[in-house]
């Protein structure tokens, strides 16, 4: 019989993984500050159904044909890379139209970017590789899913929050869009770093 203490291991690795500084929580935290906390329930809910997709790839064992082709590995951080950029782009310039911004940061688009988020497979490899000491593959299946759910939205829902209160906190709009700069900056410098790391 498992357990919660045996799960202990489990759950800080979730967190650890989904409460640090990473592309979901950055393009959380602009969507939440820009539209408002009412926007970003789909992206979120995109962002977990992607990782809970990707756990249960992981442990079915699909994670092994990225170490056996290092070129899909290549291709996912390429194209990830890629999409980060873009959606750096759009939050130091600030020009994207209303469909743009709904494209970017959309359900689908969230989901299916944790397919080739490095860090969202990271965060698979090593939560199932702590889970199946202690759990059967199916039970891993239900339990780190559901943890990933509960966790996902606590964690992400602390970035937007933050977002928002960064928000009321500045006082100009100058201001503002020096902070939206500063966090598409940032994306877009860790993209390129993430692209060049994999190339080089």
């Amino acid at each position: 019989m498992t357990s919660l203490l045996t799960l202990t291991p489990i759950f800080g690795l979730l967190f650890a993984s989904l409460i640090t500084p990473g592309p979901n929580n950055f393009i959380v935290l602009f969507a939440a500050k820009k539209h408002g906390l009412g926007f970003v329930a789909k992206p979120i809910s995109g962002i977990i159904l992607g990782g809970v997709t990707v756990i249960i790839l992981t442990l079915l064992g699909l994670d092994k044909i990225v170490h056996a082709y290092p070129i899909v590995r290549k291709v996912m951080v390429i194209v990830g890379g890629g999409y980060l950029l873009y959606i750096g782009s759009l939050m130091f310039r600030e020009t994207g139209s209303t469909p743009e911004v709904y494209n970017s940061y959309g359900f689908f688009s969230l989901a299916l970017f944790q397919i080739i988020n490095v860090k969202t497979w990271v965060m698979a490899v090593t939560v199932s590789s702590s889970a199946i000491t202690v759990l059967n593959i199916w039970q891993a299946v239900v339990v780190v899913s559901a943890m990933l759910v509960a966790l996902g939205y606590v964690c992400l829902y602390f970035w937007a929050s933050f977002g928002r209160l960064v928000d009321h906190l500045l006082s100009s709009e100058k201001a503002r869009k020096t902070v939206n700069q500063v966090l598409g900056g940032v994306l877009m410098v860790s993209s390129v770093w993430l692209v060049v790391s994999e190339i080089i």
